[in-house]
């Protein structure tokens, strides 16, 4: 199941277009930190995202990370 949602995730932060305003489409903010976090979750190598603008914080690169699949 965690591979779909790697898959989705993927698939979501293509279409993403940063910075966001989280009060003019929150849907868009939710989706992108969902996305966020399930790739954050699943990879060792992960880079930070250039313009993340209102949403995203240093907290983000503190929490750990899965090793398995």
């Amino acid at each position: 199941m965690l591979r779909l949602w790697h898959l989705w995730a993927d698939a979501a932060r293509q279409t993403i277009q940063y910075p966001m305003d989280k009060i003019k489409d929150p849907a868009r903010i939710q989706e992108a930190m969902v996305a966020d976090a399930i790739l954050d979750y699943v990879r060792t190598n992960r880079l930070p995202q250039k313009d993340l603008d209102t949403y995203a914080g240093s907290r983000q690169f503190t929490m750990p990370v899965s090793e398995a699949e």
